[in-house]
């Protein structure tokens, strides 16, 4: 085995939808923390995770959630602190989306569930397979017989069809569909608050992307492996109000206490064994979005990425005036207002056109453009670690390829 690191280039032409890249000075440093971290003569992944060390990690990667949901001094981090935890678990956003029902049984009411994709409906029918009272408020797929986008109509009226919920669940950013909510969730979010309803989010594609306010939300949950970190921590953030409903309640006997979110809350996310190494890279992403700003910076970026690839998509789509007939390869699939910035989802006119592409971007480098297996197409993911002259550059291969057809 080598002993030496092996080299990176600046930018990276992965467009993969999880796991997905991370930035190289994260890379680095992560490397050189495994070996040896901080001159202790072993790595971090093998400190205890009870050890002073590994609690001021925990700490501070709490800390640094914190300071960037007071989006550049909107509200004051004691503000933050004093209404909110921020906790980990094991798991991934599977993990999380299951323990939601579990958790929120105690509460009065039922869960009512937003599916505008492949992840909140599987969140919906977990629900449901665990047994939890919980009913769909609107269900895209059903209403247009595709996943084309997210509820469109009035959120207030919406939440008026039932009269005993405790919670709205929804799924922000759907990774296979490409579909991601608008400005309009803080329509969403104004009828929760108005109703005294949670607003429970599922931010595991896009959290960090863009700035959010947290008061909208009653939880957060995000897996880290797309724009925050690696596999096998889920991060969540919560109301503590909630969490001391949830406790003054009693637990659900069916949650299991690894989920428990009050025991791993009140333990430090120390209950079991937490993940040192994918808690750590998280905290790295952190400090360097901090360093560069906090996310509005990282949202300006992410905004500006995918507006010059949709632009051009547009360009050669099937609906477009601008270019000859035989260029117009490109179908859209997803309401242009709900388009995510994240996860560009797209078919080309025939399937041996998409395979084409996908093969030859792979030998050009362009790795991992491939759709889900479940929808088929392609799907170019815009995550915070893409830069932007790898957008760039992708724009300039999709444009020679459609020129040789």
């Amino acid at each position: 085995m080598s002993e030496s690191l092996p080299e990176r280039a600046e930018v990276q032409y992965y467009f993969g939808a999880g796991p997905a890249q991370l930035p190289k000075p994260v890379i680095l440093q992560l490397s050189k923390d495994i070996v040896n971290y901080e001159n202790q003569g072993i790595g971090i992944g093998e400190i205890s995770h009870r050890s002073k060390t590994a609690q001021s990690i925990i700490d501070n990667t709490r800390e640094n959630i914190l300071k960037l949901l007071t989006n550049n001094g909107k509200y004051e981090l004691d503000q933050l602190r004093r209404d909110y935890e921020v906790f980990f678990l094991q798991g991934g956003g599977t993990t999380g989306f299951s323990s939601i029902p579990l958790n929120l049984n105690s509460l009065k009411g039922k869960g009512g569930y937003l599916i505008s994709g492949s992840w909140s409906l599987k969140s919906f029918q977990e629900a449901k397979r665990l047994g939890s009272d919980v009913v769909t408020l609107y269900n895209d797929k059903t209403e247009n017989n595709a996943f084309k986008g997210c509820y469109k109509g009035d959120y207030s009226k919406l939440l008026e069809q039932e009269d005993d919920l405790k919670y709205v669940y929804i799924c922000e950013n759907e990774t296979v569909n490409g579909i991601e909510y608008d400005a309009t969730i803080k329509d969403l979010a104004k009828a929760c608050r108005d109703k005294n309803v949670e607003l429970i989010a599922d931010l595991s594609s896009d959290v960090f992307s863009r700035e959010i306010d947290i008061y909208d939300y009653g939880v957060i949950m995000a897996g880290a492996q797309k724009n925050i970190g690696i596999a096998g921590l889920t991060l969540y953030i919560a109301k503590k109000n909630l969490l001391d409903q949830i406790k003054a309640n009693g637990v659900d006997s069916n949650l299991p206490i690894a989920f428990d979110w009050n025991l791993q809350n009140d333990n430090n996310s120390c209950y079991n064994t937490i993940p040192m190494v994918p808690l750590h890279t998280l905290n790295l992403v952190f400090q360097r979005l901090l360093a560069n700003g906090g996310i509005k910076e990282q949202e300006t970026i992410n905004i500006e990425k995918a507006d010059k690839l949709y632009s051009v998509l547009d360009k050669y789509s099937t609906e477009s005036t601008e270019v000859e007939e035989k260029q117009r390869i490109v179908k859209f699939t997803v309401d242009k207002q709900f388009r995510s910035k994240m996860n560009v989802v797209f078919n080309l006119i025939t399937l041996e056109l998409e395979n084409q592409f996908a093969k030859e971007a792979e030998a050009n480098g362009f790795l991992a453009v491939k759709g889900h297996r479940s929808v088929g197409g392609i799907r170019v993911s815009l995550y915070n670690a893409v830069k932007l002259e790898a957008v760039e550059d992708l724009i300039k291969f999709f444009e020679n390829f459609v020129n040789k057809l």
